[in-house]
This record gives C-alpha cells, sequence and structure tokens, in this order.
C-alpha cells in the first residue's frame, strides 16, 4: 500500500524545472505506465484522488463490453461521491407523477457504467469527530458480506482472517497529508486475489476511469486552444484521449478494462472449496489396529473407519508429540483458543480433541490432523515423535468408551467455582480481564518460564481477584483496626479471624494464596537470581516437577476460593 501511495505522490508532484524534463513529464507516459502496471500488480488502485490525478474503478458486466462502446465510455462523469438518491417525475402543471430511487451509477454520464456497480463511496459530514475527519471511504456492503470484510478503523482498512487466523488488510485506505503533496489526497487499494474472485463469480469486469492533469502551477490561464488526440489501444484494453497546451500543459482522460486474470472456472473451483488439492503430512503413529509404530499419511483417503472391513489403519489412530507443541498456543490467547481437550484459531481452523498421557506426551488422532491447513501440519510433524506411553485415561473413557462422567481436574473445577461467582456477581470476588480465563493453563513442558506464567496467570485470577474493599469494609464493621498497608490476603485472614474461623480452615483459605502470591512475586516480579533457583529447586524435590506442583497448587486455591464462598453465603463473612 506504501509503495503505491508513493508512487501516486510522484505522479502527483511538482513539475520538474529544467525543460527537457518538463516537455517529458507533460507526456505523460510514466502516468501511462502505472495504469498498465496496476492491471498486473497484486496490490489494486481503487481510487485515487490528488490534486493532479484521478483513478476511480468500477465493476460492469462483461456482457456490457461485448463490445467495448469506448465513445460511451469516455462520456463518464462521476467519482466515488456518486451514491443512492432519489429520482421525481413531475407534469408540465409541477404535479409529481412518479418517484423511484436512483443507482450510484444512475447519472454516470455512460449507459454502459449505468450498468455497473460502485465498489467504494466517499462520505462527508461534519458531525463526525475532529479527530476521525469529515470524509471517509465506505466500501461496498455487497462487496463487504460477500468477501467478510469487516471496517477496522485504527488499520485504516476492511479485513478479514486468512487460512493462519492472522488480520488481512483487504482493502486499505491511505491517506495523504499535504507533507507529502500539496493538498493532500487519498489512494484506495485492494487485493487482486479478492478482486478477480468478486469479477469471476459475477461475471464482471473492472472499469477505470482517469483523469491526469498536468500544468505549471503558476502562470497558468486555462486550456485555452489546446490540441487533441485520441488513443484506442484494444490490445492493452487501454481507451484515452490527451490534450496539449503546445509545450506547457496536458490531460489525460479515458478508461481502461481490467479482467479477472484467472479462468472463471478456476476462481469457481476455488470458492467451492474444490481447488487445488490438499496436501497431507505423515506422522509417527501408533496403529493399534495392526499393532505396530509406523510413518502414516494422515490422509482421509488412506485411513479406515469402523464400518467397512480393510487393512487401513483407523482415523482414531493417535500420534504423539513433545508438550511444547502447544507453546505457540499458550503464548497468543487474541489468536487461539486453548481448552484441556481441544484448540480453535479464530475463523481459520480447529483441532477437535487432543490429550497429554502420562509420559506427557500431547496425542490426537490422524483424522483430526488431516482437517489442519498443511502448514499447521507441518508445524505438528516438527514436534511428532514415538509413543513414551498409551493414550491418557480421560481419552480412552471419553472417546473410546462414550464416558462422560469422567471427573474433572482441579483446574476444571477452579473454572466452575470462578464462573459461578462471576455468573453470581459476587462481592468480594471479581474477574479483572475476560481474557485471563482463556490465558489459564496447566505448564506442559518442564521450562521455568512456563511455570513462572502460569502462576501471573492464576495470581491475575485467584489474588488479585480479592476485592480489597469488600474484606477492610467487613473488617472495619467487626471494630477491627486496620492497617493501610495491608494487602487484601493479609485483610481477609484478619477477617477470618475475627469471624471465629479457627487457625485450620483459616490456613486452607490464606495459605494457598500467600504461596501463590509469593510465587508470583519472585518468580515475575523481579529479575530471577540464586533465590528463585532454590525456590524452584525445593518445589520439584517436594512434587517430582513443576508441573505437579501447579496442579496441587491450583487444587488449593480451588479449595480456598469455594470454602469463601460457603462462608460468605453463611454470613461467616
Amino acid at each position: 500500500m506504501q509503495r503505491l501511495a508513493t508512487a501516486i505522490c510522484q505522479l502527483s508532484a511538482s513539475p520538474p524545472h529544467p525543460s527537457d524534463k518538463y516537455d517529458g513529464w507533460i507526456e505523460q507516459a510514466d502516468f501511462l505506465e502505472f495504469l498498465r502496471a496496476n492491471a498486473r500488480h497484486d496490490e489494486f488502485v481503487l481510487y485515487a484522488s490528488t490534486r493532479h490525478t484521478f483513478i476511480h474503478a468500477v465493476t460492469v458486466p462483461r456482457k456490457a463490453l461485448d463490445p467495448v462502446d469506448t465513445s460511451d465510455l469516455l462520456q463518464w462523469s462521476c467519482n466515488p461521491y456518486s451514491s443512492w438518491g432519489f429520482s421525481y417525475v413531475a407534469s408540465e402543471d409541477g404535479t409529481l407523477t412518479n418517484a423511484s430511487i436512483s443507482p450510484p451509477l444512475d447519472s454516470s454520464g455512460s449507459k454502459t457504467l449505468s450498468q455497473g456497480e460502485q465498489l467504494i463511496f466517499a462520505r462527508d459530514f461534519e458531525g463526525r469527530l475532529e479527530t476521525e475527519g469529515r470524509k471517509y471511504i465506505e466500501l461496498s456492503q455487497k462487496f463487504a458480506h460477500l468477501h467478510d470484510l469487516h471496517h477496522v478503523p485504527h488499520r485504516r482498512a476492511y479485513c478479514r482472517f486468512d487460512a493462519h487466523g492472522d488480520v488481512d488488510e483487504i482493502v486499505k485506505i491511505e491517506l495523504i497529508d499535504n507533507s507529502q503533496l500539496d493538498h493532500g489526497g487519498t489512494v484506495v487499494t485492494i487485493h487482486r486475489d479478492v478482486l478477480d474472485d468478486h469479477l469471476a463469480m459475477s461475471d464482471s469486469a473492472v472499469i477505470v476511469m482517469f483523469d491526469s492533469t498536468r500544468f505549471p502551477p503558476e502562470g497558468f490561464g486555462g486550456w485555452g486552444n489546446h490540441t487533441e488526440d485520441h488513443f484506442d489501444l484494444p490490445e492493452e484494453k487501454l481507451f484515452y484521449y490527451m490534450g496539449k497546451l503546445s509545450r506547457h500543459a496536458s490531460f489525460v482522460r479515458g478508461i481502461q478494462v481490467v479482467e479477472c486474470r484467472q479462468p472463471p472456472e478456476q476462481v469457481w473451483q476455488m470458492q467451492s472449496g474444490m481447488g487445488a488439492e490438499k496436501q497431507y503430512a505423515t506422522y509417527i503413529a501408533w496403529d493399534w489396529k495392526n499393532r505396530v509404530v509406523e510413518e502414516i499419511s494422515c490422509d482421509p483417503s488412506g485411513l479406515g473407519n469402523y464400518f467397512v472391513p480393510s487393512d487401513l489403519p483407523f482415523g482414531t489412530t493417535p500420534a504423539f508429540f513433545r508438550p511444547d507443541v502447544l507453546t505457540k498456543y499458550k503464548s497468543d490467547s487474541e489468536k487461539y483458543r486453548l481448552t484441556d481437550r481441544s484448540i480453535n484459531c479464530r475463523a481459520a481452523w480447529s483441532l477437535q480433541s487432543y490429550d497429554i498421557n502420562e509420559a506427557s506426551q500431547v496425542h490426537t488422532y490422524l483424522i483430526y490432523l488431516s482437517r489442519l491447513p498443511y502448514s499447521e501440519q507441518i508445524y505438528w510433524k516438527s514436534y511428532n515423535e514415538a509413543p513414551k506411553a498409551g493414550l491418557s485415561k480421560r481419552a480412552i473413557a471419553t472417546d473410546f468408551e462414550g464416558r462422560f462422567d469422567w471427573p474433572g481436574d482441579a483446574l476444571t473445577k477452579l473454572r466452575v467455582t470462578l464462573r459461578d461467582l462471576t455468573e453470581g456477581k459476587a462481592a468480594w470476588w471479581k474477574l479483572r480481564a475476560s481474557d485471563l480465563m482463556d490465558r489459564l493453563h496447566y505448564p506442559v513442558t518442564n521450562a521455568t518460564d512456563e511455570w513462572a506464567n502460569a502462576l501471573l496467570v492464576l495470581d491475575q485470577i485467584v489474588v488479585e481477584g480479592l476485592e480489597h474493599s469488600y474484606f477492610k469494609a467487613k473488617l472495619s464493621a467487626m471494630k477491627q483496626t486496620i492497617d493501610p498497608k495491608w494487602n487484601s490476603i493479609t485483610i481477609l485472614e484478619k477477617v477470618l479471624k475475627a469471624a471465629g474461623v479457627d487457625d485450620v480452615e483459616t490456613a486452607v483459605i490464606v495459605k494457598p494464596l500467600r504461596e501463590l502470591r509469593s510465587l508470583r512475586t519472585k518468580m515475575k516480579g523481579h529479575a530471577a537470581g540464586r533465590k528463585a533457583t532454590e525456590i524452584r529447586d525445593t518445589l520439584i524435590a517436594q512434587h517430582g516437577n513443576l508441573n505437579n506442583h501447579f496442579r496441587t497448587l491450583v487444587e488449593q486455591c480451588e479449595e480456598a476460593l469455594r470454602s469463601l464462598q460457603e462462608m460468605v453465603a453463611k454470613g461467616t463473612v
């Protein structure tokens, strides 16, 4: 986009001073070459408006261009400010006899163009905020809906998600300010492949209307007795006339026909999902049907099922992966939604099921891997390894035995408790950010950073969720002295003791919260040093690994919140 905006600025720049370059400048060869290049490039200019350059592209049915009526098209007189309107018919005595709605190109000056559709609309409203600008660009609602495009103001673009779940800026709007070009300007571009899709599916072509004027900034008194030549270049589908005023000034005004670069049938196939043949990766997998571990393709055509006898491995043949295969998904909660059993990439793909076995290996089935984009299949393949243990007990129970009564683990129970508190609008706890729950996961590797990040999220949910003002008000109502330096956990502990809760119950609630806050502070709040290493080593010695410690801490925090919930319900605190 920046490249095209720069090119438009160059086309609209002030004239060169040496006379030999000035003569070449008013010949406008660079402008005509820009039009030719624009028809070839992957980024296509739909609209450009500066002091010297005007480009406006609309779509027209192909049947209206058979043949191309150049004399009609060269009469064009419209711009993106053309819009829908009301049309009235009155009799000679002034009585209205008919009223109708007029489409944007109804008064375009061309019968051919009047059959077309405008893709962008320039709007002007003084009621907009000064920071927004009174002038703005809208995309045709029909075009936006067909191609799933959405306006994203901070990007100045109409966007959608690509096959990888990343934001793709399809139609971009560049506002050129006065520092870049005298009088500023606007440039709107579109991805050419999306435009081609639209042309093929609507059986249309693009008509580019253009007008380029070049004259000296001072001493120009109008076109007077200029000469004018017409140019028809059917092989380039470029038709224009050029006016010149001696060696002083020139203008080029015309139309260009731009068609879909691919055969419509090819676009139809791609749009229907029947285009290019899908690729499938191979994985080291446990073919439990044939009792062998070997490299197997996830291509569904090479996988069997339970209903048709064959020697093919089942679609439920599991492949196993190193646990850090999940790291990418855990580190970007905005793009990926990771649950205990599934992974979803926004508007792009999903892995229906996975689990973790006793050897901390992530496992899923070949049939589910086959539904991922090929690039994602290759990503998983890079973590693929031979099984070190079988499937998890949970996967066997839910996926093969059809049992749905599998008891939830500590993290699942914690989420249930937190959801109850949120839905019940608890006065003593609040979820501080809506995305925290999606970021709360068990660490699955032995990496200290992953464990520390998990502690951070758990602390942000559990400890930071405590409403300091609630417990402070409770303690104050109990006529207890309050030290302004006390944090929420300390005040909570004072409330419990003042309410007569015994030391054992108080410890059940306060101890895990205090441990969590301490670990979060030492492992994430400050640079890790010898003390942090000693803490980590001690916890590994006690629990076997950091994953086990985190699971234990989650279980304790869940019990603490549930106990508090019961005490609040009873009016104890």
